[in-house]
């Protein structure tokens, strides 16, 4: 099921535990999924979010659009009681665990920008696919396609690197 729908097809506040790991970079709509995540959790729940930051190269499994640092997920769970949040010490990425509270109270998400894959920098919008710059779409299609295994190593390691 898309994590999308998981408001859709289980109601508000049944569930005692959330986990997402590495999940939060693939979705188009983040804020949507987030929102569905915090409203599928029970007050006094615990919700689990592993999800990758900028350096950590493209990984389109079929897509890859944004990174998050321990900044954005601290302003995205603002709202809840955070109990951990850290930098991933093995590859770039963040960890929290946080809990909702009692007086819960949805936070607006819309003004917070985030590291596009796709656009290649910062952005509070959700990109088109068609407002990627040639050279980055080039290089994503040819990371994705089935010829990748045919590029050396080093070049292939320069391509990921371009993209973060």
């Amino acid at each position: 099921m898309p994590a999308e729908k998981i408001l859709d097809r289980f109601g508000p506040e049944p569930f005692d535990v959330v986990i997402s790991t590495e999940l939060l970079e693939h979705v188009v709509d983040w804020r949507l999924v987030v929102r569905n995540m915090k409203e599928v959790l029970k007050h006094g729940g615990c919700i689990y979010i592993t999800s990758r930051s900028k350096g950590f190269g493209y990984h389109a499994y079929p897509y890859d659009f944004w990174r998050y640092e321990v900044e954005d997920i601290r302003r995205i769970f603002a709202d809840f009681e955070i109990v951990v949040l850290k930098k991933d010490h093995e590859a770039p990425g963040v960890f929290l665990k946080a809990r909702k509270p009692e007086n819960y109270a949805p936070i607006d998400l819309s003004d917070i920008a985030l590291y596009s894959i796709v656009l290649g920098r910062r952005t509070s919008d959700i990109p088109n696919i068609t407002d990627m710059p040639f050279t980055r779409k080039l290089t994503l299609r040819l990371l994705s396609s089935k010829i990748v295994w045919l590029l050396p190593r080093i070049l292939l390691g320069l391509l990921e690197r371009c993209l973060c």
